[in-house]
């Protein structure tokens, strides 16, 4: 059973949603709320797997961007997303794990859920649109020399959510050594939190070297 919980500020949005996704039985919606500092609140205390954000309304995505810095384990889909590069670059950069257009359907939108539940990101429109678009961009490229080999794998583990200790383990490392993986990781990046961490790595994810990889990627992280 995934747990749901709904972010819009349109409640006729949240109730529809709500009774729309209680009706399947592999979904359980938790809880719903508009972008005010009580959603942050319940969705601690309701502690779902994932949070359907509408980002259609102004100062959405700052919302979600507080809300992922907030709950760096959460998995977070962004509902209305238009295909253009710069709303795509923001939600990545705001922390959201999968995006849908404004005229994506109930299908979609549960088989994405599931996804994005199990621990993947981005939906195969999503995935196609960034390697096509972002997938181009110098600034964007992570390059081999960035990181270690381990440090890249660190990394990985950041975007999932794992803590120092959890890395430690999953790894087989000691935890100060973990701890030191991801602060190099941070000040070779240049960045303050482990959330733009995971922000970085799904953006950069999507920026591969050669057109072939960038179809090799979309096929393996499409769901």
């Amino acid at each position: 059973m995934i747990r749901l919980f709904i972010l819009s500020d349109v409640r006729l949005f949240r109730e529809a949603m709500s009774v729309a996704l209680s009706q399947i039985v592999r979904f359980t919606v938790v809880g719903t709320a508009g972008y005010r500092l009580e959603a942050i609140h319940r969705i601690c205390c309701w502690r779902p797997d994932v949070v359907l954000a509408d980002l259609t309304s102004s100062g959405s995505v700052d919302a979600v961007r507080t809300i992922a810095d907030a709950q760096p384990r959460l998995r977070i889909i962004g509902l209305g997303v238009r295909e253009l590069e710069r709303e795509l670059i923001a939600c990545s950069q705001a922390g959201v794990h999968g995006y849908l257009s404004p005229d994506a359907t109930m299908e979609e939108l549960t088989s994405l859920s599931e996804s994005v539940a199990r621990g993947e990101s981005y939906s195969r429109e999503t995935t196609a649109a960034l390697a096509g678009r972002i997938g181009h961009s110098p600034q964007d490229r992570l390059e081999p020399d960035e990181l270690t080999t381990r440090e890249c794998e660190v990394l990985r583990l950041i975007e999932r959510g794992l803590s120092n200790k959890e890395i430690a383990r999953d790894l087989r490392i000691a935890l100060p050594t973990a701890k030191n993986h991801v602060h190099n990781i941070l000040s070779k990046l240049d960045l303050g939190r482990r959330s733009q961490a995971a922000a970085h790595m799904r953006r950069r994810a999507f920026a591969p070297a050669d057109p072939g990889a960038a179809r090799r990627k979309v096929a393996a992280l499409a769901p």
